[in-house]
């Protein structure tokens, strides 16, 4: 079975983590980017450098590239026949995602109305991620993007929370029927106590002493029974409520 990598923000699908692999050019599909059209002075500079370049990436389900659009033109440029690709396993929604994170880490950088675009169309495809979480995608302040949703809200559909960058539920701590009794805001406080991101669980880990390790892994898997344990009976609860 084909490996996968989670995306690092835990929002969408995932990249394979297998070996780049080799595909015919002409067998994939144009990037649906934000970006509006190639730079052709830049596939030329690159077609003109020496060496291989890295694996385009590809949306596996549609052959369509994701990131990667000036490194193929300019491969069939130099005229190869095939290309180094890496797939992308995840909703067409998801890969449009990660073709605006791409254009704006590296790469010719995306113009203003390009971000623009860009966000307008994730708020469109993912109403539920915060500003903040569409920001980072795109390139622009958490401002902007909230500028963007208010000026749009009949074209995008209204959810009733949003998630965070980390995958929180945030207007949860706002319930007032969770605030008003005992049991939900032991729920709320536990929550808000291992509200941890991937990061800060990556150092602790690296600074976990040896000696210590079995023990925090049995405290662990103890937490993660007891976690799934709730969503089941939750699960059960919303389906008996049904």
């Amino acid at each position: 079975m084909t490996r996968r990598e989670a995306r690092p923000d835990g929002h969408g699908g995932a990249v394979a983590k297998e070996p780049p692999v080799r595909v015919p050019v002409d067998s994939l599909l144009p990037a649906d980017s934000a970006r509006g059209a190639l730079d052709e002075k830049h596939v030329q500079v690159l077609a003109a450098l020496e060496g291989d370049f890295e694996p385009v990436l590809v949306h596996r389900p549609t052959l369509r590239v994701i990131d990667g659009m000036h490194r193929l033109s300019a491969e069939v440029l130099r005229g190869r026949q095939d290309i180094a690709v890496r797939f992308f396993d995840g909703s067409e929604a998801d890969a449009y995602v990660l073709s605006a994170r791409a254009n704006v880490r590296h790469g010719l950088p995306l113009t203003l109305d390009e971000r623009r675009t860009a966000a307008t169309r994730i708020l469109r495809s993912h109403p539920h991620w915060s500003d903040r979480s569409v920001a980072e995608c795109v390139g622009l302040s958490g401002k902007t993007v909230g500028r963007l949703r208010r000026c749009a809200t009949e074209e995008i559909p209204q959810s009733p929370t949003r998630t965070g960058r980390d995958g929180t539920v945030r207007r949860l701590v706002k319930d007032p029927s969770l605030k008003g009794s005992e049991p939900g805001r032991l729920l709320l406080r536990t929550l808000l106590a291992t509200e941890i991101s991937e990061q800060q669980w990556r150092e602790i880990a690296a600074a976990l002493p040896d000696h210590c390790a079995p023990l925090v892994r049995a405290a662990a898997a103890r937490r993660a029974a007891d976690w799934a344990a709730l969503a089941g009976a939750v699960s059960r609860g919303a389906s008996g409520a049904a």
